[in-house]
């Protein structure tokens, strides 16, 4: 999980830990707007006010292990019912261009250092 402060330092946090695993600090001086994890879990992303994107690559493995499609749908079926796993199901089938998008671009990304 990543969350973001009002003086944009993202934390990163693994439940087991008490603490964050990371703090990213310093890299946009006005204001984070939005993150969002890519597809593999080790890239987060996140936007400024500034019209800027960055890009933070973590070593794989080192955040856990995603979820595969099949524990992702199981979560979802038991916790939401069949009507919100059907949703899911559709919204993934029409998100395959953006996936392999993301997929191209975090491919593009990881010449970068990752966070160790």
């Amino acid at each position: 999980m990543a969350i973001v402060s009002q003086d944009s330092t993202i934390s990163v946090w693994k439940p087991q830990l008490e603490k964050p695993f990371a703090l990213i600090m310093d890299f946009s001086m006005m204001g984070v707007t939005d993150l969002s994890w890519g597809f593999n879990g080790n890239i987060l992303f996140s936007s400024s006010h500034d019209g800027k994107v960055s890009a933070f690559h973590f070593e794989p493995g080192i955040l856990g292990e995603p979820l595969s499609e099949f524990e992702k749908r199981e979560i979802i079926q038991r916790r939401y019912g069949n009507q919100v796993l059907q949703d899911y199901i559709k919204n993934a089938s029409t998100t395959s261009q953006q996936k392999s998008d993301m997929n191209q671009l975090s491919a593009n990304t990881q010449s970068q250092q990752p966070v160790r």
